[in-house]
């Protein structure tokens, strides 16, 4: 299983490097355009996040396996979570006052709020009078793995864990039938439906990950028993993905690849275990989480200034200096905070 971990971590590593160059060059536009050949390549790094999903399935299948209560998951899972998220959180907050140009402007005291407690600022604005934003864009994929945390465990532990595949897969059908019914009848008004704000139109990308882990505890078992649920599973995520641009069926077919041939054939593990891979999915929890505004903020500011050899080479110093605070929070200060955390719990 420790090779299979560190293959894990080469993939987080990838999907890291693919989210980030995504937001470098294709995702503002308006605020940054490098305007060079290949740019269309990086227009699809934000698949990075389902192969996020599909680890995040097999990792919490085997968390649950060594779980002997639903308690002792969620601490586990908050103390895994939080600590990150909350040196990231004071970051990304005071570092705002002095960045001109983040895309998702000055934050408020309150929009500290759904990053800590790993709750949609959409789920908060259902209640409150006034509005609270996300503090980073890329929070919205933890507000759906913290959702999908409490639902699988709840599954696992208090309903029937054998047959969670089954009920996660019903979950993602009725989210998709909901989401192509109201596209139909409310089409500017999509993503204000519970099911696509809760994230469940993602969910076959996790139960590829979950059923991806029982394959690697019984072959023969899974493909007995799942073989079904995998199909469809990849057929209605890939069916599904956004965009109706081919292109974008075949990048996110390559992504799923990406996840899916080396646990089916572990040779290909050697690849995506070596140093550099696994060093970036070392640090890509943190690194997720502060680079967006951040990065963006800085090379504009360095766009305005400076062009050419000497631009490119701020860039990589600006993403080099995004990677060492992220080396730092993973080396150093969040593994204090985690032993101070349980220590009082």
């Amino acid at each position: 299983m420790k090779t299979r971990v560190t293959y894990l971590d080469g993939l987080r590593g990838i999907a890291i490097v693919s989210v980030l160059l995504y937001h470098l060059i294709a995702r503002w536009p308006e605020y940054i355009n490098f305007n060079f050949f290949g740019e269309s390549i990086f227009n699809y790094g934000w698949l990075g996040v389902q192969l996020f999903f599909m680890i995040s399935g097999f990792v919490i299948s085997m968390t649950l396996e060594r779980s002997e209560n639903i308690k002792l998951f969620f601490i586990n899972r908050w103390i895994r979570l939080f600590p990150a998220m909350f040196i990231a959180t004071v970051i990304i907050y005071f570092s705002s006052f002095i960045l001109d140009f983040r895309p998702a402007g000055k934050p408020s005291i309150w929009d500290l709020l759904p990053g800590l407690t790993f709750i949609s600022h959409e789920i908060y604005n259902l209640f409150f009078s006034f509005s609270i934003n996300s503090l980073e864009g890329v929070f919205w994929s933890l507000y759906v793995e913290v959702i999908f945390y409490v639902i699988i465990s709840f599954l696992y532990f208090k309903v029937d864990k054998d047959n969670i595949v089954n009920i996660l897969l019903s979950i993602f059908i009725l989210s998709l039938f909901i989401k192509l019914i109201a596209s139909t009848i409310y089409p500017n008004n999509i993503y204000y439906i519970p099911f696509v704000k809760l994230g469940f139109t993602y969910y076959g990308w996790f139960i590829i990950g979950i059923i991806s882990f029982k394959f690697t505890l019984n072959e023969n078992e899974c493909k007995e028993k799942y073989h079904k649920q995998f199909l469809v599973s990849v057929f209605l995520s890939i069916g599904s993905i956004r965009g109706s641009d081919l292109v974008v069926k075949v990048a996110a077919i390559i992504t799923l690849l990406l996840f899916v041939l080396p646990i089916f054939y572990e040779k290909i593990n050697v690849f995506f275990s070596n140093s550099f891979f696994v060093f970036f999915g070392t640090i890509s929890y943190p690194l997720y989480l502060i680079h967006e505004n951040m990065m963006i903020s800085l090379v504009r500011l360095a766009q305005l200034e400076y062009y050419g050899n000497t631009l490119y080479l701020l860039v990589i110093c600006i993403l080099t200096f995004l990677v060492f605070i992220s080396w730092c929070i993973t080396f150093f200060i969040e593994p204090r905070v985690k032993k101070f955390l349980k220590g009082i719990i």
